[in-house]
Order: structure tokens, then C-alpha cells, then sequence
């Protein structure tokens, strides 16, 4: 889980990677025009509050489209609010709905390739929690009262990374479940090379040999 350090620091580069992009798609497509830094850091936030009262609205009535349909209406959302940022904000303006439409899809695109080489975590991001809260509002219920096991097994992973991982924040759940006291985490060693087969074998039977 993100401190909420962790989290103020994360909000303020996603602030500053929107308005970067932004202020470089205002300089490639001639039909948007920012009069200066201050007004593009002003409309990326003015944009991404709007996000936050929309979006669950539209995940909360879209959860049965398709993905390609979902896609394209947030799409269009997204050039409805800069639109509306545009028309609201002086010296923010954009010609027309296509341009507006062009420029949402151009942030959407930016945003998720220079999220992604900086590694920026989602997995307490707002929309994922509200994305999380509708499937589990849809997810069928088992009926079966008998308890179970779930065994999640990965390749290779040393110890160290994985409480490293867990120190980073990276691991949400598994650090709930470690803090709630359900679960404890017993120190392993990786074979060179990682044996799947036997690795199953000391799972499911307390023996590797």
C-alpha cells in the first residue's frame, strides 16, 4: 500500500508528465494554443479533476461494453472535458472537436508510454480502485463454504527482490495480508536454473527431492 508520501509524490510526477505532454502536443497540433506554462499546468489539472468526478460515473454504466467500445467513449469524454477546459480557462484554446478529440488521444498515449518506463505504480490509483469495487460487484458469488488453497508461483524470484518489492509498495495485497497477521513469509532459495517441476513437488507434497 502507498504511504501517503508515496502518494503525494506520485500525484505531483503524473501532474508534471500530463502537462509535458500536453505542452508538446499543443506545439505539434497548429489547432491548440497555450499561452504559457502556468495555463498548461492549470489545464492538465482542471482536466484530471474532471476525470475523477466522470470516470466512475462512466465505469459504473459502461461495465458491460465491450473494451474497444469502453475505449472509445472514454476517448470522447476526455475531448468533451478538454473542450470544456478550453472554453473555460483563458488562454487555453482549441479549435475544434476533432482537434480536441486528436489531443485527448495524443495525452492518453503519452501518458501511458512515459508511465510506464518510469514504472509509476497503479495499483491504489483511484480508477483501479473503482475499476476493483465493479467487479467485485459483478463477480459471481461460489457458494461454497468449504475453505481452499491458493498457491501463486513465480520463476526465479530471490527472496530479496521480493521483500524489496514489498518495502517499495509495489505488492499491495500481499503486504495487507502480511500486516493483518493471515499470512507470514518464510525465507526461500532460487535453484540456478529455476526448476518449476520440483518447486510444484515441495508445494503440493513438503518434498522437492
Amino acid at each position: 500500500m502507498l504511504t501517503p508520501l508515496k502518494l503525494v509524490r506520485r500525484g505531483l510526477v503524473t501532474w508534471i508528465i500530463e502537462a509535458a505532454a500536453l505542452w508538446v502536443l499543443h506545439v505539434l497540433l497548429p489547432g491548440v494554443h497555450i499561452r504559457n506554462l502556468q495555463v498548461d499546468a492549470m489545464a492538465v489539472l482542471l482536466i484530471g479533476a474532471l476525470n475523477a468526478l466522470v470516470r466512475p460515473i462512466v465505469l459504473l454504466f459502461a461495465e458491460n461494453l465491450g473494451l474497444v467500445v469502453f475505449l472509445m467513449l472514454t476517448l470522447v469524454l476526455n475531448a468533451v472535458m478538454v473542450s470544456l477546459v478550453a472554453w473555460a480557462l483563458p488562454g487555453f484554446y482549441v479549435d475544434s472537436a476533432w482537434t480536441a478529440f486528436v489531443l485527448a488521444f495524443g495525452l492518453a498515449v503519452l501518458n501511458t508510454l512515459v508511465s510506464g518506463l518510469l514504472g509509476i505504480n497503479d495499483d491504489d490509483s483511484f480508477y483501479r480502485n473503482v475499476t476493483r469495487w465493479l467487479e467485485r460487484r459483478r463477480a459471481p458469488q461460489a457458494g461454497i463454504d468449504e475453505p481452499g488453497t491458493i498457491f501463486i508461483q513465480v520463476d526465479g524470484l530471490a527472496e530479496r527482490t521480493f521483500r524489496q518489492a514489498l518495502a517499495d509498495g509495489n505488492l499491495p495485497t500481499l503486504q495487507a495480508w502480511l500486516a493483518r497477521g493471515t499470512h507470514r513469509l518464510t525465507g526461500w532459495q532460487c535453484d540456478v536454473p529455476s526448476m518449476t517441476s520440483s518447486g510444484q513437488s515441495g508445494i503440493l507434497y513438503g518434498n522437492n527431492a
